[in-house]
């Protein structure tokens, strides 16, 4: 199996003068190392042979910075963003930035929006990604992502009264959230594909035309597109929450979380669908020492779960996390990785005990853990984590 690391985004210190890539496409000046700087001209590059083809055109050469603090004034010929916390939320803004200078440039070629959630909407939906260091997969639902945009958009058709209406013609403010679920629907909706109308409706809002009554004319009377929408939409969350550390999507069902700039601490995330079944496989090549990871047992909130960790050499620690300090459970030491340095995990829920077990036969638990759901963990590494899955 392929284990491929990707080049770190480092959150290090940066050089005193920014790292400059220059080609015919960009001008990249950012406040980091060299390496992050050739790391962050390919993710761009990548974003701009996929942008040029779904929107036919190009923009022309883009100045781009990336800076430790915010950025300056905003120009419609650059990108300009300040560092976030996480290397993902790091790539997402420069790509929700880049699409939309993109878009003015090359395809809506400066022509005002009059409904301005069309044009933001797609903005924030293309920058979710997949980044291993070396492919980039743009408008996708992300692994996990601290935005969790789909969840907050679910959150909101579910409360009482939601109406769609007056949103989607722009007598109301549309959130972020709902702006990236309405457009990802209509692009992707139909197994990744856009849905019906999308060909008569993207052009429109590329040349300003109001989104309302277009919208119903290309995707059906409201009565009919709702509950389409809404069924979409459930079924498009992201699988992970981040509950402390960085966590970023590699490719499908890989993900990678980290400890720090210097890889010392804890990084968790729970899994927010609901499953009896969890399995996952993470470890290092044989060579690595000093590395620990594993998977959530059990959540109720990001200060009360409970975590299995194992080691390179097969000691274990299992603990619950309450009020943000760890009570041990049970420590010893296990059964060692497989031959090639993994584990592969497999959990279980049956009410509220929790079972693991270990490729090879080894097995933890049952554990009486209330709360529910899953998740992964790593402690004074960055590891990815593989093979994932659910029922």
């Amino acid at each position: 199996m392929l284990r491929f690391l990707p080049l770190l985004l480092l959150a290090g210190a940066a050089s005193a003068a920014p790292e400059v890539r220059e080609n015919d496409r960009f001008r990249l000046e950012a406040e980091t190392t060299p390496q992050e700087a050739d790391e962050l001209l390919l993710v761009l590059e990548q974003a701009h042979a996929q942008l040029a083809a779904r929107f036919k055109g190009k923009p022309g050469k883009v100045v781009v910075q990336v800076t430790e603090a915010a950025p300056g004034a905003a120009d419609p010929r650059k990108v300009a963003i300040g560092r976030q916390p996480g290397r993902y939320a790091t790539r997402a803004l420069l790509l929700r930035e880049y699409v939309r200078v993109f878009y003015e440039l090359a395809r809506a070629k400066g022509r005002p929006a009059e409904t301005p959630w069309c044009r933001e909407g797609q903005a924030e939906f293309l920058a979710g990604h997949d980044w291993d260091g070396r492919t980039l997969r743009m408008g996708v639902v992300p692994a996990v992502s601290a935005d969790n945009l789909m969840g907050a958009a679910l959150a909101e058709t579910n409360q009482a009264g939601f109406d769609l209406g007056p949103l989607v013609d722009g007598s109301q403010p549309m959130s972020r959230a709902l702006a990236c679920a309405l457009y990802g629907h209509v692009a992707t909706g139909e197994g990744g594909k856009p849905v019906k109308g999308f060909d008569k409706f993207e052009p429109k809002m590329a040349g300003g035309v109001k989104a309302a009554p277009l919208f119903w004319q290309c995707f059906g009377k409201q009565a009919d597109y709702a509950p389409a929408f809404a069924k979409w939409l459930e079924a498009s969350q992201q699988p992970f929450v981040p509950i402390t550390g960085d966590w970023e999507g590699l490719s499908p069902g890989r993900l990678r979380g980290s400890c720090g700039p210097a890889g010392r601490g804890f990084a968790a995330c729970r899994f927010q669908i609901p499953a009896g079944e969890f399995k996952a496989t993470v470890g290092a090549p044989k060579e690595k020492k000093g590395w620990r990871a594993g998977v959530v047992l059990s959540y109720a909130s990001d200060a009360d779960y409970a975590v299995f960790l194992a080691d390179w050499v097969g000691d274990f620690h299992i603990f619950k996390v309450v009020g943000g300090k760890r009570q041990t459970l049970e420590q010893g030491n296990g059964a060692p990785p497989s031959a090639d340095g993994y584990y592969r995990i497999q959990l279980f829920r049956k009410k509220e005990q929790v079972y693991l077990m270990l490729e090879g036969g080894a097995s933890y638990g049952p554990w009486e853990l209330p709360g529910s759901g899953f998740g992964l963990a790593v402690e004074n590494s960055d590891l990815a984590f593989s093979d994932i899955s659910w029922k």
